[in-house]
This record gives structure tokens, C-alpha cells and sequence, in this order.
């Protein structure tokens, strides 16, 4: 009996066994404005986070980066330094 058809005229079987990832296609370095800035209140449910943002030369927002990690408990959070600018 012949494998079942996926659209793309591969059976699952075939298509599972060609598949590898490829990694990156393209890299180059680009010149982009970093700005930092603190937020947060530094209380348990709104700790300090240190936000850094990438604009381009015209003042598109281009990405956000901040900090996701979340205190396990509250002792973690007291002990937490804020790292010096």
C-alpha cells in the first residue's frame, strides 16, 4: 500500500526524513541607536528591569529587549543587585 500524499507531492514519511534545519541564511552588521532606560518600582510585583530599545537613524523602533527572568521567590528578589550603569 503506497504512503499517503502531503500537498506538496511528499509522503510524511519521506518529507520527516529529508528535513534538517539550516541555521542562519544571512548575517551582516548594521548601525543601529541603543538606548537603555531603568523601569519598574522596584517592589516584588514590579521589579527594577533595565530596557533597552534599537532605533534606526529615522526613528523607527526597531526592537525592545528586557529582561524576562522573574524573581523564584521573594527572598531572591532582596538579595537582587542592580547592576551599575
Amino acid at each position: 500500500m503506497p504512503l499517503p500524499r502531503s500537498k506538496g507531492g511528499f509522503s510524511v514519511e519521506e518529507k520527516n526524513n529529508t528535513v534538517r534545519p539550516r541555521g542562519t541564511d544571512s548575517a551582516r552588521v548594521i548601525q543601529v541607536i541603543e538606548t537603555s532606560s531603568i523601569t519598574g518600582r522596584g517592589t516584588f510585583e514590579d521589579p527594577v528591569k533595565e530596557v533597552r530599545q534599537y532605533w534606526s537613524f529615522d526613528g523607527r523602533l526597531l526592537a525592545n529587549s528586557t529582561p524576562t527572568t522573574e524573581p523564584e521567590n521573594e527572598e531572591n528578589d532582596k538579595t537582587r543587585e542592580i547592576p551599575a550603569l
